[in-house]
């Protein structure tokens, strides 16, 4: 993923509309990973920070990755591990990109995106 312009870009989980958690890392080095619930509207921050793993400023690339198990889901910024939760929803999930752009017009670019079921 390349941030070009713009606040943030990342992998989304939807458990079938009944829980989204969305992993955001913006071109600052943060990270946010927080959970959207379509039934009431409410978003949630479950953990945010820092990772000297994340390539920082715009149009850098960084490679995400999101290993999502039954019950928790394991996320990556450059092959390092950031974190795990069990609040993003079980059993099967759709996997989507996010572009944010609270700030500024967004562009973020997403190449050589592959997904397994394991």
């Amino acid at each position: 993923m390349k941030i070009n312009s713009g606040d943030e870009g990342g992998i989304d989980l939807d458990s079938y509309g009944q829980l989204q958690c969305i992993y955001d890392v913006t071109p600052t080095g943060a990270y946010e990973l927080f959970s959207f619930d379509p039934r009431n509207s409410r978003s949630t921050t479950i953990q945010f920070g820092f990772s000297p793993a994340v390539r920082t400023g715009l149009g850098k690339e960084n490679t995400l990755a999101v290993v999502a198990q039954t019950d928790t889901a394991l996320f990556y910024v450059n092959d390092v591990f950031v974190l795990s939760t069990d609040r993003c929803g079980s059993g099967d999930r759709l996997i989507g990109l996010s572009a944010t752009a609270a700030t500024a017009r967004a562009d973020v670019q997403f190449t050589r995106a592959q997904g397994w079921r394991i």
